[in-house]
């Protein structure tokens, strides 16, 4: 398991198919074949969900292609980081 800081622009790649989108998104949903727990720690600064939030908002006012799988009852956190959990001030 390796532990990974990912800043706005490469959690942008999750969501919108640019150079870099297969590897970031490879990186985030890799588990482990047995446990199916994730290979990776992955860490975020607090800001970023706002920074994400701005960059898909331009995206999408420019008709840019966004990679969104989630419930349609998803709250806020779960559309911006699906995959990370909030533990206390740090999204891990």
């Amino acid at each position: 398991m390796a532990n990974y800081f990912l800043d706005a622009s490469a959690l942008v790649k999750y969501y919108v198919t640019e150079p870099g989108s297969t590897w970031v998104r490879r990186l985030i949903d890799g588990e482990d074949p047995v446990t199916g727990r994730p290979l990776h720690f992955m860490l975020v600064a607090e800001i970023t969900r706002v920074e994400v939030a701005a960059g898909i908002a331009v995206i999408e006012r420019i008709g840019g292609s966004i990679h969104l799988a989630m419930a349609a009852d998803a709250d806020q956190d779960d559309v911006l980081l699906p995959q990370f959990q909030l533990e206390g001030d740090a999204i891990v």
